[in-house]
């Protein structure tokens, strides 16, 4: 009986295509500029995965092997042994050489690894081809979440179709599912391609069709259907030519996953349906280095990108050099976690009968503690090598707004109603009542204000634009805190409403403003309206930028800003002033000189904080600044 059972034979050539899989990928991380299309690596590695995988799961199934805590022991013993090493060395590293807020960073990524939802955690949170992503030692594993995950669900896919068909209709119902999940996910692909690139390219969804594409190209195969073999010497160097087309022409400006992904896909295919009968390049794939290095690929994948991060992020000064020898050494590197901790793990041993559990309790733990690293962000080596105003600048780095009680976040301020109007008043009466009315950077500017005036309210709701206009223009959820704040206007006529928010969020509402306006004076006739124009924004995060830097870190830094933007709103802003009991003021003109803006400020106790903790989100220092410049100008009148 053991002699009718189906073998798959072991293709060398599909180490060969592996090889040259993997070596566009590093070539592209180690400079873009050498490959600009070799991140497309991955996605052979996608097709290969769902051609292998397929003819795996159907050989036991017609074998009657098969069982799921079988292909799961494999698939732990395949990747996890390797990633738990590389998860842990990574995470070694990067205690001393990151500071903390990178350091934290560094452990969320490595959580997700563990749990295999690499790709959902950079969803929202990189872009892949940002030069930013060659700092990020673990953001390479994106791929193997997308596998995992695949992986997880395709036996299930193919036990429901086996289950539900007959043995005639079962390899046509499952093309036929294979088919449809292939169809609509390329049509996501396709529209995430155009209207969420960045997040189109870690989506789950957005990839399964690729390896769907090798699964179907894994069943024709098994069943015989294949191009003539007349055809093969051609197809495959049709093949051979598009992937390396793919590889040269298809930079970062040519979205994936998307149609353009359907090049390497279909080359991919070309190449594993004829490579294996005597073809020019089936026998150039065979060659003994490419196979080696094929052989090797999954660890040479997994180390790469932490060497290359880690030689950046420690700017070492011949970072070009230390990156050689990390190429140089890679292979070696690879080679040797290739027999020593891939190959005793992927053998099966009559002796260790519990090493999927053993692997799969490994990595609970990996995960559990580097989530605990993440959220305790412990004080690293790094941290302590800074100097005082450093560290005083770094503890920063990752604030969120919700993270502060300086912005009342969840009180008054929202991005629903507000829960209780009256609890956002600090003194109940409309006598000197000064009333924030704006945004999350109304809710900056309001922490300063409510140190230094007696009487002030709070009304900031996230991302809501504070004119009137025709509330069909306004989304749902900003029209009730609205009209709340506008009632409060009617009940405490204050002597000053501020209007402030991020006026570069929605350009065209500057020019609205005067809808709002007309409805406070209307409401509330001696109030008087402070506009207060953007504040400064910042490249990427004004921590980090102050931390780059070179030279020590001062009170009243100025850092270089370009602030021509929000000039163009502050113009139209400074128009509306012209009105009765309207005043304007420019952030701009007060934080900025010539072109470069006020970086850092001392906080109430002497402390040392950059003026915003992001892009612009001011700190409390930052605040009291402005605030105290708002009120010199003697634009809050008594009543």
């Amino acid at each position: 009986a053991n002699t009718s059972k189906q073998i798959m034979k072991y293709r060398s050539e599909i180490d060969g295509m592996r090889a040259l899989a993997v070596l566009p990928v590093v070539a592209h991380h180690l400079n873009p500029e050498i490959l600009i299309g070799g991140a497309a690596g991955v996605d052979v590695f996608f097709v290969i995965s769902g051609f292998l995988i397929s003819q795996i799961i159907l050989t036991d199934i017609s074998n009657g092997t098969f069982t799921f805590s079988n292909f799961y022991s494999k698939r732990v013993r395949r990747i996890f042994p390797l990633l738990i090493f590389v998860l842990i060395l990574t995470i070694a590293v990067g205690w001393f050489v990151l500071l903390p807020s990178d350091f934290a960073d560094l452990s969320s990524s490595a959580t997700a690894a563990a749990f295999s939802v690499s790709n959902l955690h950079f969803f929202s949170k990189v872009s892949y081809f940002a030069e930013s992503s060659q700092l990020n030692p673990l953001l390479h594993t994106w791929s193997l979440g997308v596998e995992e995950q695949f992986y997880l669900l395709f036996p299930l896919i193919v036990y429901a179709v086996w289950c539900s068909s007959t043995a005639k209709r079962f390899t046509f119902n499952l093309s036929a599912s294979f088919g449809t999940v292939l169809v609509l996910s390329l049509l996501l692909s396709i529209w995430g391609a155009e209207n969420k690139p960045d997040k189109n390219f870690f989506f789950t969804l957005s990839r399964f069709w690729e390896l769907m594409a090798g699964a179907l190209a894994g069943i024709a195969f098994q069943k015989g259907l294949r191009p003539p073999e007349a055809w093969s010497n051609g197809l495959s160097v049709l093949g051979l030519v598009m992937l390396t087309g793919t590889y040269v022409l298809l930079g970062p400006e040519y979205p994936f996953p998307s149609m353009w992904t359907v090049i390497p896909v279909v080359a991919t295919i070309l190449l594993l349906w004829t490579a294996d009968i005597g073809t020019l390049v089936g026998s150039l794939l065979r060659l003994r280095p490419l196979v080696l290095i094929g052989t090797i690929s999954y660890s040479v994948y997994l180390i790469h990108q932490p060497l290359f991060a880690f030689v950046r992020l420690t700017n070492l000064s011949n970072s070009q050099i230390y990156l050689a020898i990390c190429t140089v050494s890679l292979l070696p590197l690879s080679w040797l976690s290739w027999r020593f901790i891939e190959q005793p793990f992927r053998i099966p041993r009559r002796h260790k009968p519990k090493l999927g559990k053993l692997v799969t309790a490994a990595l609970l733990t990996v995960g559990v503690t580097t989530a605990l690293i993440a959220q305790n962000r412990p004080l690293t080596p790094a941290f302590s090598r800074l100097t005082t105003n450093q560290q005083a600048i770094e503890v920063f780095i990752g604030s969120t707004l919700d993270k502060t009680d300086l912005y009342l976040h969840g009180k008054c301020f929202l991005d629903h109603s507000f829960p209780d109007p009256e609890a956002c008043i600090s003194g109940g009466t409309g006598k000197n009542l000064v009333l924030i009315w704006g945004d999350s950077h109304a809710a900056g500017l309001a922490v300063g204000l409510r140190e230094l005036l007696p009487n002030v309210a709070t009304f900031s709701i996230m991302r809501c634009p504070i004119f009137i206009g025709t509330y069909e223009n306004i989304k749902s959820n900003c029209k009730t805190p609205n009209l709340q704040t506008l009632e409060q206007i009617k009940l405490k006529q204050p002597s000053t409403v501020v209007l402030h928010r991020n006026w570069l969020s929605v350009p065209h509402e500057a020019k609205q403003v005067e809808a709002t306006i007309k409805e406070i004076h209307t409401i509330s006739p001696d109030t008087q309206i402070l506009i207060v124009g953007g504040v400064p924004q910042w490249q990427g995060t004004l921590p980090i930028r102050l931390l780059q830097g070179a030279g020590k870190i001062t009170n009243g830094m100025m850092l270089d800003n370009k602030f021509q933007a929000v000039l163009k709103t502050d113009e139209i802003l400074k128009r509306l002033s012209v009105d009765k009991n309207v005043h304007f003021f420019s952030v701009i003109s007060a934080l900025c000189a010539e072109s470069k803006c006020l970086a850092t400020a001392e906080a109430l106790d002497g402390s040392l904080e950059p003026t915003a903790f992001d892009y612009g989100h001011l700190t409390k220092a930052g605040s009291l600044v402005l605030s105290r410049m708002i009120i010199a100008q003697s634009v809050f009148k008594e009543r």
